[in-house]
């Protein structure tokens, strides 16, 4: 809103998980590993993060999403690119209430 006025065009890009070199690189910040309360459950949810960025998309479909956007005249203010959960997921967050969506996020990272 603030930059219209100037002809330029802003828009929120909203990725999911990638099949690219994340998980392989990923680095833990040492406090991270020196909270046992936690460690089951960060372990799960990092256990479900990795299985999703290794089945992730191709990196490329975002690649092609973005040439499309730099070629609009007109972009939307938001776009959606990922598998398909993941998706569902913005969208669920927005309509459900945040009890029942918690819940399910719970539930897909075991935690």
């Amino acid at each position: 809103m603030e930059v219209k006025p100037f002809g330029i065009q802003v828009t929120l890009i909203e990725p999911g998980d990638f099949k690219t070199g994340l998980t392989a690189n990923r680095v833990f910040a040492a406090a991270s590993q020196n909270a046992p309360a936690y460690a089951d459950r960060q372990d799960a949810a990092i256990g479900a993060l990795e299985r999703d960025e290794q089945s992730g998309a191709d990196p490329g479909d975002l690649a092609v999403l973005l040439e499309k956007i730099m070629e609009k005249k007109r972009v939307r203010p938001h776009y959606l690119v990922g598998m398909f959960f993941q998706k569902l997921a913005v969208w669920g967050k927005r309509i459900l209430p945040a009890s029942v969506f918690e819940k399910l996020i719970m539930s897909y990272y075991r935690i």
